[in-house]
């Protein structure tokens, strides 16, 4: 029998849910195995502002993805935990010594939201 977020495969467990086992603080939930802030919005002013700063020239002046060299994937629409795991989980973001708080992610994404 396997644990809870695991299921069997051929005689193995395998994990199904990243977030089994996570335990996040009061405020934060759990997705794709990162704690992030329940903020339900942001401040799309302030979200702006940090795109056009440090967004725009990969993913696009409008967020629907870049061209070129450092091209980005579109990214309108992304909630503040999907925006977080594609920063954290990317070597181009990481290498560009990116510092997010949980308020940056919620303004970016109050900015993207269609």
């Amino acid at each position: 029998m396997c644990p809870v977020g695991s299921e069997c495969v051929d005689g193995t467990c395998i994990e199904t849910d990243p977030c089994a086992g996570v335990t996040c603080t009061r405020g934060e939930s759990c997705s794709e195995g990162l704690c992030v802030a329940d903020a339900p919005g942001g401040d799309s002013t302030a979200g702006a502002n940090f795109y056009i700063g440090n967004c725009r020239s990969c993913h696009g002046a409008n967020a629907s993805g870049g061209t070129g060299e450092n091209a980005g994937p579109g990214i309108v629409g992304y909630p503040a935990a999907q925006l977080q795991a594609g920063v954290t989980g990317s070597a181009i973001h990481i290498h560009a010594s990116l510092t997010l708080t949980a308020d940056d992610y919620a303004n970016v994404a109050a900015f993207l939201s269609p």
